[in-house]
């Protein structure tokens, strides 16, 4: 009998640790989604205030992310222009044509792995003012 209860006090003894250690682990992912959520509202306030086109590209999909700028500034639907999908599909025909082959290589070539970073400047084409 006491070898049996001895089996139970230890299964319930291992069973509180892995509790405690959820527990733990549910605590540390709310504090990591609280940051996350804090540095994503920083980011947009950045955004916001700089008024810049700032883009974020999935590399696996080449789906964007834009930034309002693209709207206020270079006066592109947003939410439209997220769903033309590649990135060459929207933005790559948007640089200015003169600056188009040096940009579109130098990414390129960033992508490929022969560059560590992607930093480029280079003219980008706004749509004509709606009257």
């Amino acid at each position: 009998m006491t070898d049996d209860r001895e089996g139970v006090l230890s299964e319930v003894q291992r069973l509180r640790s892995a509790l405690e250690a959820a527990e733990s682990s549910r605590e540390q992912l709310v504090l990591r989604e609280r940051a996350l959520q804090a540095s994503e509202e920083r980011y947009r306030l950045v955004a916001q205030a700089a008024n810049e086109l700032l883009w974020d590209v999935q590399i696996e999909t080449g789906r964007v992310h834009y930034s309002d700028a693209l709207r206020t500034v270079f006066l592109h639907d947003v939410a439209a222009d997220f769903e033309y999908g590649p990135v060459r599909e929207f933005w790559g025909d948007n640089v200015h044509p003169q600056d188009r082959t040096r940009v579109l290589a130098s990414y390129e070539a960033s992508l490929s792995g022969t560059r560590d970073q992607w930093i480029e400047g280079y003219r980008f084409v706004p749509l004509p003012r709606r009257q």
